[in-house]
């Protein structure tokens, strides 16, 4: 038996507010450093490491609940997840002792790869997936970086960062019920995953793609400071504003979708993007450093996108979408501590050619796994009921 399809308007606001849980971490993680040093008083580098641990937290249990994101229950799992997620961000709030404070953190963190995983899934039964990994992307960017703007009005602190995470999580709650259910059993969807040439090249690629930009975003604002010698100010507006060129990646894919295949798009988002890496790692004018800003924020959220619709094409319960995600986690949690110290050995001369060489060498694996997607779906496996189009 089936559950009846949700709504197309209904399983879109499902989606794009459970990414917008999930990515409450990851957005808020330089906040939540800042604020674990000043208000529980540890060190940078235990601050920094509470942080990777969530990042990993949430990356492992993505792989661990892949195939129960793959069977029909998505909406109550959810909530279940939110749930542990708002447990967790609130007893950090309240409660700010080292010990149950950095638990509730990692509590956070598992919960939040769980309800990306379940997401990621649940795009995979959407009838136009890189639509709606497009507009979910952008609104989970608009709702977290207008949440991270505006923590100053509230005094900022680990109270209001944490909690605000919690309010987020807590207020995603009502919409799960629009999220997208798995299709049909079958025996070819209940059995071993299908395309796993190309799953595997995308889960290996994203995972290296995902550590290279987070690799940088995490020194960028020493390079603009150190290196090109702006002020700490206009370094941090100009980050600011950058995010919010990621929208027009983002916008660009939801406009055109897979219209003109998934290939070409795709590599124009990644060529840019070396192109953008070596502007802000050049260590030039502060021109080209904000230029290379805002075309990196612009390539980078518009390639993520195409990647994760493109991992739902691949299965149609949508088990590789979770697994490419949680290899992205992987390499988000790991990239910033490979960046600061590819920058202390080598200098932002090796930085660069290590961003360079590598965001290079995973260009033609995805492209080639891009071609792939297209002749994928709508093969013979699982019956779908995709969502209507969006």
């Amino acid at each position: 038996m089936t559950t009846p399809p949700r709504s197309p308007a209904f399983a879109l606001a499902a989606i794009s507010m459970a990414l917008t849980a999930a990515y409450m971490v990851p957005t808020m993680l330089p906040t939540l450093i800042e604020t674990l040093g000043s208000g529980l008083g540890l060190s940078m580098e235990g601050a920094g490491f509470v942080g990777t641990g969530a990042l990993l937290a949430s990356a492992v249990t993505g792989v661990l609940i892949t195939r129960r994101a793959a069977r029909p229950g998505r909406a109550r799992a959810a909530v279940v997840s939110l749930t542990a997620m708002v447990t967790g961000f609130l007893a950090a709030a309240l409660v700010p002792v080292p010990a149950l404070a950095i638990a509730g953190i990692l509590l956070g963190g598992v919960g939040g790869g769980a309800v990306l995983s379940l997401a990621s899934a649940g795009i995979a039964a959407m009838a136009n997936p890189d639509r709606a990994t497009g507009v979910g992307l952008i609104a989970s960017t608009v709702i977290g970086s207008g949440i991270y703007m505006a923590l100053p009005l509230f005094g900022g602190g680990l109270a209001v960062t944490v909690g605000s995470i919690a309010v987020v999580c807590a207020a995603t709650v009502p919409f799960m019920r629009g999220m997208p259910e798995a299709p049909v059993e079958s025996a070819a969807s209940a059995g071993p995953l299908g395309s796993r040439g190309a799953g595997l090249v995308l889960v290996a690629g994203i995972c290296l793609w995902g550590a290279c930009e987070y690799a940088l975003w995490a020194v960028t604002g020493t390079i603009g400071v150190d290196e090109i010698g702006m002020e700490e100010g206009v370094v941090n507006l100009i980050l600011s504003g950058s995010l919010f060129a990621g929208l027009i990646g983002g916008g660009v894919v939801a406009v055109i979708g897979d219209r003109y295949g998934r290939a070409v798009p795709l590599a124009v988002f990644l060529l840019l993007g070396v192109a953008s890496k070596v502007m802000i790692a050049a260590g030039g004018t502060p021109a080209i450093y904000t230029t290379g800003q805002l075309l990196w924020n612009l390539t980078y959220q518009g390639a993520l996108t195409y990647m994760i619709a493109i991992a739902a094409t691949l299965d149609a319960r949508g088990r590789w979408a979770v697994l490419a995600n949680a290899a992205f986690g992987f390499g988000t949690a790991l990239g910033p501590v490979a960046g600061t110290g590819i920058l202390s050995a080598g200098g932002i001369g090796g930085l660069s050619a290590v961003l360079v060489a590598v965001s290079c060498a995973v260009v033609i694996p995805l492209v080639a796994v891009a071609r792939r997607s297209g002749a994928i779906r709508g093969e013979p496996g699982a019956e779908r009921h995709p969502v209507a189009p969006v």
